[in-house]
């Protein structure tokens, strides 16, 4: 019985010196948003739920700034993009909400977009935020883009997106 005792101490000690290990847990990384590389395009302030993304869901997009030009009710688009590590290949199509309040050029700017729909998420991907009127005619750079952000999660030595690959401005 002794024996059993000593046997059953040793074994459960054992077990609480595995589970208090430090463990390394892979958790997404939350996403951060840098600064709009566009020359005179402002910097957006971007609040995203759920922050870390969960891929093939859908994410709310919060989106605030001051932006140098004026946003017209029907016309000024938020356009929400995700692309490879590379920030080079869009990884589904943009995302577009039309404004439906106007704001003046120095106001500050707000718009919340509900429903964006995630892509299937590599282990490194970048995803930008942008607000500017259709350029019509314009397909390689369809957006006139006032302000913008981007987030590269996953690998912070990445900083790029490709803003001029936002294409199709409708809705």
């Amino acid at each position: 019985m002794n024996r059993n005792f000593i046997f059953a101490f040793t074994l459960l000690a054992i077990i609480f010196m595995v589970n208090a290990a430090p463990q390394r847990l892979s958790r997404r990384e939350t996403v951060t948003f840098n600064d709009c590389p566009i020359k005179g395009a402002s910097t957006l302030t971007v609040a995203i739920v759920p922050n870390p993304i969960v891929a093939s869901s859908v994410a709310s997009f919060t989106v605030t700034g001051i932006l140098g030009s004026d946003v017209t009710a029907g016309e000024t688009k938020l356009a929400v993009g995700f692309a490879d590590e590379s920030g080079q290949k869009l990884l589904e199509e943009v995302y577009y909400q039309t404004f439906t309040t106007s704001f003046k050029a120095g106001d500050k700017v707000t718009i919340e977009a509900s429903s964006v729909t995630t892509p299937v998420l590599p282990s490194v991907y970048t995803v930008g935020v942008a607000i500017g009127d259709p350029k019509v005619g314009s397909p390689f750079v369809p957006l006139d883009i006032f302000g913008c952000a981007y987030a590269v999660v996953g690998d912070s030595s990445k900083a790029s997106f490709p803003f001029d690959t936002i294409s199709g401005a409708s809705t």
